[in-house]
């Protein structure tokens, strides 16, 4: 995850393994975690890069389509 501009963004070689404390098993899972969420809703992600399990909170930006 790179910050920038008081964003974070997710980057190459980071893998979400769970939203809110629920363990991700599938992509199809994240989606359906995320459909339920609206814009401004905080979000614990926990990450695993290489130096091990990360926990970030991040605030879902306003969707557009």
């Amino acid at each position: 995850m790179v910050p920038l501009n008081d964003t974070v963004y997710i980057v190459g070689g980071d893998i979400l393994t769970a939203v809110n404390g629920k363990l991700l098993t599938s992509p199809g899972e994240l989606t359906s975690l995320l459909l339920g969420m609206k814009p401004g809703d905080k979000v614990n992600l926990t990450v695993l890069r290489s130096a091990g399990p990360i926990e970030v909170i991040v605030i879902l930006p306003p969707m557009h389509f």
